[in-house]
């Protein structure tokens, strides 16, 4: 658990967080400023000496990157790719991917909007078919159900959103990886809105594939995203559309050498500025400890939501047996507007969700839009309890 010196280390070492009440985490969270002054140190020496040049002056410094992802998901370095995005990194793994007519794939019904578009190319270019998750009425997977699943659906793959964008639910991605495994079935896991918040470790969660952001609770710079590749995987010789020569080797005329590492997932032109600040900015979570702010981030998560349960008329979204970080809420008298207006009069940083990003989720719950605010590790009691205050002050 952090203690109140280690916070108010971690608020000194984000200036962004002084003069707002900021709860945007989940959207695109504040980076220490170690992580800027480095971005913008490399590109100012990028524009004296060249791009290849400076790129080549710092590639030790670029190769710990791989090292501190593979010791937050528990993995090699060899198992890493940084890539632009996590929408990038995603597709990139299922242009790798053969599917075939009748395929067919199972998610969950709380996937990403990103994801579904995919699937949805997938449809109309492949005719595969998609199937969801069955689940108990509490929300958590029927394991019973989903083996049978298996057995009768025979999934080509396995997509599932370990915290969805729409919700602060965690859903039990481990327990899917052991039917995966037992099954042999390739599994992937969107792990944008998990890691950075939760301890995640790809071993036991058993996926082939999971990708994530940089700009979210691993507070990196925009346009990063990180890939892991299980070894099972690299076995399999999948090539992703995108591969380029940085890791192919032109052998004959119709014949190339793709790399066996994850760094096929790569491409040669990308900004190294945004690699060496995502790299500090792992290396920066990993020495706080990943544990220490899960640890902390549930004792938030938990006083946030007790509060506003008990001192606003502001309904709680978030459904399932254990719940993130994010919290997504509802005024059942107020229209978006209204609320919006009130949280920018009071300083207080957002986001919303909307029913065309969570179209499946918010169809069952009955709503259109909801607030989201989600706290990380940065914040205080205190922040949480005058946001409490202002919530409850709507009229």
């Amino acid at each position: 658990m952090l203690s109140s010196q280690d916070i108010e280390k971690i608020r000194q070492d984000t200036p962004g967080c002084i003069d707002k009440l900021f709860f945007n985490s989940a959207g695109s969270s504040l980076p220490v400023t170690q992580v800027v002054d480095r971005q913008i140190d490399y590109l100012r020496e990028e524009a004296i000496y060249g791009g290849y040049k400076t790129m080549a002056k710092y590639a030790s410094e670029a190769s710990e990157a791989y090292v501190e992802a593979a010791n937050l998901l528990g993995c090699e370095s060899h198992q890493i790719a940084f890539c632009e995005s996590a929408t990038v990194a995603y597709y990139r793994v299922i242009s790798s991917l053969r599917f075939e007519m009748g395929d067919v794939i199972l998610t969950s019904e709380l996937d990403y909007i990103s994801n579904f578009i995919v699937f949805d190319q997938l449809r109309r270019k492949h005719n595969i078919s998609l199937a969801f998750l069955k689940k108990d009425v509490d929300g958590s997977f029927d394991l019973e159900a989903v083996r049978k699943q298996f057995t009768e659906l025979h999934p080509r793959m396995v997509a599932v959103t370990h915290v969805p964008t729409s919700s602060g639910v965690v859903q039990d991605v481990a327990a899917i990886g052991e039917i995966c495994k037992e099954f042999e079935v390739l599994y992937v896991i969107d792990g944008c809105q998990s890691v950075g918040q939760l301890e995640v470790n790809v071993k036991e969660i058993g996926c082939d594939f999971l990708s994530c952001t940089g700009r979210k609770f691993l507070r990196g710079p925009r346009g990063t995203g990180l890939l892991y590749v299980s070894d099972r995987a690299l076995t399999m010789n999948l090539v992703p559309i995108s591969a380029d020569g940085d890791t192919t080797i032109w052998q004959s005329a119709d014949e190339f050498e793709y790399g066996n590492t994850a760094k096929k997932f790569e491409t040669f032109e990308r900004s190294y500025s945004n690699l060496l600040g995502f790299g500090l900015s792992l290396k920066y979570l990993n020495s706080v400890g990943i544990q220490n702010i899960e640890a902390y981030n549930t004792v938030l998560g938990n006083h946030l939501r007790s509060g506003i349960k008990q001192k606003t008329d502001i309904l709680l979204m978030d459904q399932g047996n254990r719940l993130s970080n994010i919290i997504t809420l509802y005024h059942p008298s107020f229209q978006l507007e209204k609320v919006i207006s009130h949280l920018d009069q009071h300083k207080i940083y957002y986001s919303i969700a909307r029913k065309s990003m969570a179209f499946l989720d918010f169809a069952q719950k009955g709503v259109d839009w909801a607030i989201r605010l989600s706290p990380h590790y940065f914040n205080t009691i205190e922040e949480l309890d005058e946001a409490i205050d202002i919530l409850g002050s709507m009229r």
